[in-house]
């Protein structure tokens, strides 16, 4: 039987963010660097991380996008044309993670300054249409999955968890088609 959602019908069982989230998400603070920003992507190979105040909470994201403006508009200003091509053809993520000695670090460097100060979260329960609904309408490629009364992040629903969701659904989906396909040979 189908599940209803804001009084709308839906073609798969009710799933919830905490059903398909990832976890454990990886944070930064407010006093890192843009540096350790781009060793943590890609140590941990995602595209941002939350960056937490000194209370805990987030108060905003740095991601690929955002180093790679930190790079363009600030770092590449300080070191020689010819440095600059050697390490872009590396790229800006690695370049930024080892970027130590091109330039002294001035408060330019600090996630605080880069970061995209706006924060999208979803309830632990909220329902995958809803997700979805707010992912598209926000233009975002990632919700913070948090508890509704603390704050606290628990995980991160991707657009590739949600890839990886939606395939699975399909393939079970099409095997299931199929298997009946052969029992009717």
């Amino acid at each position: 039987m189908p599940a209803k959602v804001n009084g709308e019908k839906t073609v798969m069982p009710l799933i919830r963010a905490e059903q398909i989230m990832s976890k454990p998400v990886f944070y930064l603070r407010t006093s890192d660097t843009v540096r350790q920003a781009a060793s943590l992507l890609l140590d941990k190979g995602i595209s941002g991380v939350p960056v937490l105040d000194h209370f805990e909470k987030p108060v905003g994201v740095i991601t690929k996008t955002d180093i790679v403006r930190y790079e363009r508009e600030y770092v590449s200003m300080s070191i020689a044309d010819e440095t600059r091509r050697i390490m872009r053809a590396r790229g800006t993520l690695e370049m930024v993670a080892e970027s130590r000695g091109f330039h002294r670090e001035s408060e330019e460097d600090y996630v605080l300054k880069w970061m995209t100060p706006k924060i999208y979260r979803v309830g632990r329960s909220a329902p995958l249409a809803v997700i979805t609904r707010e992912m598209v309408k926000k233009r975002v490629h990632r919700l913070f999955v948090t508890d509704e009364k603390t704050g606290k992040i628990f995980g991160v629903i991707t657009t590739f968890d949600l890839l990886k969701f939606f395939s699975r659904v399909l393939l079970t989906d099409a095997g299931k088609r199929e298997k009946n396909c052969l029992q009717l040979r």
